[in-house]
């Protein structure tokens, strides 16, 4: 429920349904499931979605890592104080900060999934 919750505040997001609820929805609204699935664990095994968030110690990637995103909080800190950045940055760093997070653990523990699928039809109205 805390990485959900986190999720959805640091993305400002509305409650996020559960897979089932979704398919549960499409089917009370009268459609007929053909297929539903969570996609992302497919599309690149070697490579999961979540990886761009957290584990690139390249040095364009550095500010995903954890060691990265220390840093930028209190160059941000800095800046704010210094007026460079606007009033709030702080804040902002912060707030996305926790979104990668929950992102990250959500895709690690597999209970998170940005790509899922559904491929539904409409029945035929009877003549």
């Amino acid at each position: 429920r805390a990485i959900k919750k986190g999720i959805e505040e640091g993305d400002a997001l509305p409650d996020i349904w559960y897979t089932h609820d979704v398919m549960e929805a499409l089917s009370s609204a009268g459609f007929e499931i053909l297929h539903g699935r969570a996609v992302a664990p497919e599309s690149d095994p070697s490579t999961p979605w979540y990886h761009a968030l957290c584990r690139d110690y390249s040095p364009s990637g550095l500010k995903r890592t954890p060691e990265g995103r220390f840093v930028t909080k209190y160059l941000v800190r800095v800046l704010e104080a210094a007026r460079i950045a606007p009033k709030g940055s702080s804040a902002v760093s912060a707030f996305l900060e926790s979104a990668a997070v929950a992102l990250v653990k959500g895709g690690e523990l597999g209970i998170f999934t940005p790509m899922f699928f559904f491929h539904v039809r409409k029945p035929r109205k009877a003549t």
